[in-house]
């Protein structure tokens, strides 16, 4: 069983590795909370709002003129999952 230093050095990791990512990806997210979210967590670059910005199909579309790859990060609740499935 991890312990909770275990868990937060995960977490430090992870963070790490999105924060390295934002630099040449587009993060895509379902509305601006998840954006203030990010912000809050040190996180900035090329964000994209799934769900104010135009739905799944205007998130490809913008990840295709920005010529980069993309994060996903949707909520882990069933509209999250539809949206992430979606994209």
């Amino acid at each position: 069983m991890s312990s909770d230093s275990d868990r937060y050095e995960i977490i430090v990791e992870v963070l790490a590795e999105l924060e390295e990512m934002s630099w040449d990806r587009v993060i895509l997210v379902e509305g601006r909370r998840d954006v203030t979210a990010l912000e809050h967590l040190g996180i900035f670059g090329d964000v994209f709002t799934v769900q104010s910005s135009g739905g799944p199909i205007k998130a490809a579309e913008y990840v295709y003129k920005k010529k980069k790859k993309a994060v996903i990060l949707t909520d882990w609740d069933r509209k999250g999952d539809i949206i992430a499935s979606d994209l």
